[in-house]
């Protein structure tokens, strides 16, 4: 018996964003990232500065993945992630929109103090006002709901619209002390997430396609938006008894340089993709996860 894939949707963007705090203070100093990809970023980068450049380049120097099963170099032109899809998806989800849905779901109406989810966290001043220091759990807006509460993140939810006993999540969160050059890479990383996720039986990148311009750019078109996407497989254990689920989807990342952004977003490429199922394992056609990381300050860096 199997379970919808939608119910997988939150994993791959949950499990990724608690762990990068601990997976960077325990050392992440070595890379992961593909051959290409080390070179798409190394080139992404290199548009922002110099440093950021040599940085990704020193963090993925000499790491190379083997490739799986692909039977056909996959057509990222007819069936990529597009231009208007990636802003679409970065509209739905700015981090300026995420003060409207705060606002409307954990801020006390009378005093504008936060109300409290599960337990009070540092750092964070809470209503006070009589009956009104909880959350009241129908408040929703646009569909989510109040969910999770841990130190500098806040996580909703709402009904997967084709089951609801099903949901999306979306996730808040601000890291003080990792920049978002390391926090993108880690990301991005394939092998890395096997290492900290046992859960993760494979992940690796398939094929790449890099959407950057050639070399020889004019400075002016430092004031774009550069990116790349791959094609990648994800193997998934699962509890024993039920079956394993792997996933074929499509991952697009675009720097934003005025916007001092990274905007990453997935779904599940089509049954055409031209990666075969496997017996056994239960493959995800309905999966999507969308990311989007923005700086503190101009330099990625820091």
């Amino acid at each position: 018996m199997s379970r919808p894939a939608a119910s997988q949707s939150w994993d791959f963007t949950r499990l990724a964003l608690l762990a990068t705090k601990f997976a960077l203070r325990r050392g992440f100093r070595t890379g992961f990232l593909s051959s290409a990809q080390a070179q798409n970023w190394c080139r992404v980068f290199g548009l922002i500065g110099n440093t950021a450049g040599k940085y990704i380049w020193r963090q993925s120097a000499g790491v190379l993945l083997g490739a799986v099963c692909l039977v056909h170099k996959f057509d990222f032109e007819n069936n990529g992630i597009t231009d208007a899809h990636v802003e679409r998806c970065r509209e739905e989800n700015k981090i300026s929109g995420i003060k409207a849905l705060i606002e409307a779901t954990v801020m006390c109406p009378v005093c504008g103090k936060r109300q409290v989810l599960q337990e009070q966290v540092p750092g964070v001043e809470y209503c006070a006002c009589k009956d009104g220091g909880g959350v009241e759990w129908e408040r929703s807006h646009d569909g989510w709901q109040p969910f999770l509460e841990r130190e500098n993140i806040l996580v909703w939810r709402r009904p997967h619209q084709a089951w609801p006993h099903l949901f999306a999540y979306k996730v808040y969160g601000r890291y003080d002390d990792v920049s978002l050059c390391a926090f993108v890479e880690t990301q991005l990383s394939t092998s890395y997430r096997t290492k900290w996720d046992p859960s993760a039986l494979d992940l690796r990148v398939l094929h790449s396609d890099s959407l950057l311009p050639e070399a020889g750019m004019e400075p002016s078109d430092k004031d774009k938006a550069y990116s790349a996407q791959d094609l990648l497989y994800w193997l998934i254990k699962f509890p024993r008894f039920f079956a394993n689920r792997d996933y074929v989807f499509k991952r697009r990342y675009r720097a934003d340089v005025p916007r001092q952004e990274v905007v990453i977003v997935s779904e599940a490429a089509s049954s055409r993709c031209g990666v075969d199922e496997v017996s056994g394992v239960h493959r995800v056609h309905d999966y999507w996860s969308v990311m989007v990381v923005r700086a503190k300050n101009s330099d990625f860096t820091q």
